[in-house]
């Protein structure tokens, strides 16, 4: 991974206590490292070079993006896109812990207990304790869980339609596949 350096005129000190309160200004710039495919060896380490855009920035935007145009789709419903995800996760796997479905859903433990906790107030949600370890609660959606997750689904469709018009159709399918195989590597 190439290494970055920040090229300024102040002593390093006087760097780092301006990085932790901000107002620093400067340039920075890729300095060839050892893991470099060409040893290092190609470009003078001190050659400008674009940063590029960081990924999780990207990704970060992209899953803010996404999250707007979800929850423009269930206002009506007053449903959040994260209590959708945990529904729909519930009906996909019945009788799952807490546990396991915030490993699935990529949600926090906290986070989780007060969705889970606001569903079973909205009677969509059920907590069970398991019958193969009673420290642990099961989940299973009700009668009208199931009937707002039937209508929430094809507005939820129709935004994830609307998010994937700005990639050409025929990379859809690849895109979509990549993004899986990034999150579930991921984990």
């Amino acid at each position: 991974m190439p290494v970055l350096q920040l090229q300024t005129s102040r002593p390093v000190h006087a760097v780092k206590r301006r990085l932790r309160g901000g107002g620093l200004s400067g340039s920075i710039t890729r300095r060839p490292s050892s893991c470099d495919d060409d040893g290092g060896a190609g470009a003078a380490p001190t050659a400008e070079a674009p940063v590029p855009r960081a990924l999780n920035h990207l990704l970060h935007r992209a899953a803010q993006r996404a999250d707007a145009s979800v929850e423009r789709a269930l206002a009506s419903l007053v449903l959040t896109a994260r209590q959708f995800a945990v529904l729909d996760e519930v009906e996909r796997h019945a009788d799952d812990s807490q546990i396991r479905l915030g490993a699935k859903t990529g949600i926090d433990r906290s986070t989780l207990v007060n969705i889970i906790d606001r569903l079973q107030r909205r009677g969509l949600i059920e907590r069970h304790r398991s019958q193969f370890d009673r420290r642990e609660s099961v989940l299973r959606l009700t009668d009208a869980g199931r009937e707002i997750l039937e209508i929430a689904r094809p507005a939820v469709r129709l935004a994830n339609e609307a998010l994937m018009a700005s990639v050409p159709h025929e990379q859809q399918g690849a895109f979509l596949s990549q993004l899986e195989q990034f999150v579930d590597r991921a984990d």
